[in-house]
């Protein structure tokens, strides 16, 4: 059965949240960098799959990627914060519906200083 195609860019997945997570706090990471982090904090990737899924993220237009010298870099072009406020419209969206109450989620959100969808 095909894959459904993603309808939001910034839904990541619970993989693609870990390879960000480091790019985010390198600021700029190869993919080689990404993998031994990962192998690090136990998560045994292979290499191909972390270039796999970061060539993906930069589709997505989730990070850049640069070639230097023979390797590519690759830098967020989305924040944390972004990601977070997706979830949290989703969630809301899921659970109670996208009504506009108050619910933990529009909390979050006025925090982070967005208006529910």
């Amino acid at each position: 059965m095909p894959r459904k195609p993603r309808t939001n860019r910034l839904l990541l997945t619970d993989i693609e949240l870990e390879l960000m997570r480091c790019v985010w706090e390198k600021g700029k990471a190869s993919a080689s960098e990404v993998q031994m982090q990962m192998v690090r904090s136990g998560k045994e990737t292979a290499y191909t799959t972390v270039k796999t899924m970061l060539d993906r993220l930069v589709r997505a237009g989730v990070c850049s990627s640069k070639e230097v010298k023979g390797r590519y870099y690759y830098s967020p072009k989305v924040s944390q914060a972004e990601i977070a406020r997706e979830w949290y419209q989703h969630l809301n969206e899921k659970i109670y519906g996208g009504k506009t109450k108050s619910t933990p989620f529009t909390q979050a959100l006025q925090k982070l200083g967005t208006k529910n969808k």
